[in-house]
């Protein structure tokens, strides 16, 4: 597993033989600093028709950041992301914040509440 990012708001791992990117967002931000450029970076590792294994479970919504999330996932569909795991604890709010961005941006996803089921998920895809 290569690790492109890891800070206090986000890491971002590549794992270059499943072709898959993983992303973890923590609490909430205030600042955008560095994410899209570290996405970038990452994304340029992954070949086209790559998955993502999101992980929200600690993520708190603002609308304030909403901005950064869309353009994220414009990149990622610029590159070829394929598909989309997202981990969410079940809260409402966070579930329909998300899905309002996936559904601006085209991105292909499912929402689990467990990291063992997105992976499983995301594995049978490239079978």
């Amino acid at each position: 597993m290569l690790t492109v990012a890891a800070n206090e708001r986000y890491d971002l791992k590549c794992d270059l033989n499943k072709n898959r990117m993983f992303i973890t967002i923590k609490g909430l931000w205030k600042s955008k600093e560095g994410y899209l450029e570290d996405l970038e970076d990452a994304c340029r590792k992954m070949q086209s028709g790559f998955t993502i294994h999101v992980d929200l479970t600690s993520m708190k919504p603002c609308g304030d950041i909403g901005i950064v999330h869309e353009h994220a996932q414009n990149t990622l569909m610029r590159y070829g992301l394929a598909n989309t795991a997202e981990v969410q604890e079940d809260r409402a709010l966070l579930r329909l914040t998300m899905a309002k961005y996936s559904d601006k941006s085209g991105m292909k996803k499912r929402v689990f509440f467990s990291h063992a089921e997105a992976e499983q998920w995301l594995d049978s895809l490239a079978k």
